[in-house]
This record gives C-alpha cells, structure tokens and sequence, in this order.
C-alpha cells in the first residue's frame, strides 16, 4: 500500500496524480501511510488554490483516515501568509472525533505557531477545540527547538 501511494507522488500530469489519490485514499488505514504518502504529494505544491477545496472536503469525511489526510496535506504544503487564516478557522470547524484526528489537528497546530506565532497564539486563546486536542498542541509547540525558553513558559498558562 505505502508502494502504491509513493508511486502516485511521482506522477508528473495533476489531474492524473490527483484522480489515482483519490482512488487510493480508501486504502489508508495507519498514519504512517497517510504521512508519507501526503508529504510526498509534490504535485499539489504547485497547484494549491486548484486542490484546497478538495483538500477542505477532506476534513469533513467521516472516515477518520481521510480526515487526517486532509490535515497532514493542510500542514505539508498550506502553512503560509496566504492559507494561515483559513487554516486556523477550519481548526475550530474540524470534527475531532478519533485519535489520530486529534494528533494531527495538533500537529498542525504545533506547524502553524512555528511559523505564524502571533496568529496561533490567538486561536489558542479563543478557540473551542477539545481540551486534550489544545493540550497536545500546547506540548508539541513545547517540545520544538524553534520555540524559545520564554514562549514554552507562556503556552504553559494556556494549557486546559
């Protein structure tokens, strides 16, 4: 299966590429087949408004796997000035509902305060995901190298 979905990352035509992921995703069942898969998607970095809306449907599948595929590819190749806004509001809007959801909701989390703090920051303020999801967030964020001594402090006091 990993086989499979590494092969398709190597497709160079995107409609292609994109029609044989969509036929695979329902073979995802681990998160280390989604992850490696999604990370090696290179195709989507170069067609990213074309694929976001697919990308958002993603998210709202009732298959967990699925789920975590649109939010690994959310933080693979959309954590920048453009999509970091949509990004934090499909956040609050995700369905946490299953472990390996919820791991990665903090993932991306953890990927959004690296490289957008200020932004983060607030949504980790005022945002209504569950406790253990901010929480895993707040602890991921904490255990990077490129956060500071003094901004693992402060996440500290946001933790439910």
């Amino acid at each position: 299966i990993m086989i499979h979905g590494l092969i398709i990352g190597y497709i160079k035509n995107y409609e292609e590429a994109l029609k044989l992921f969509n036929e695979f995703i329902v073979y995802i069942d681990n998160w280390a087949i989604c992850d490696t898969v999604c990370c090696n998607l290179k195709i989507i970095k170069k067609n990213l408004s074309k694929t976001y809306p697919l990308i958002l449907s993603y998210l709202y599948d009732q298959n967990p796997w699925i789920k975590r595929v649109g939010i690994v590819l959310l933080l693979s190749y959309y954590v920048n000035q453009e999509y970091i806004d949509d990004i934090i509001i499909e956040c609050s809007k995700i369905e946490l509902d299953d472990y390996y959801v919820k791991m990665a909701a903090a993932w991306l989390i953890s990927v959004c305060y690296i490289k957008f703090p200020l932004i983060t920051i607030k949504f980790l303020r005022f945002n209504n995901i569950d406790a253990w999801t901010h929480n895993k967030a707040i602890q991921k964020i904490r255990e990077s190298l490129r956060v500071s001594n003094e901004e693992k402090e402060k996440l500290n006091y946001l933790k439910r």
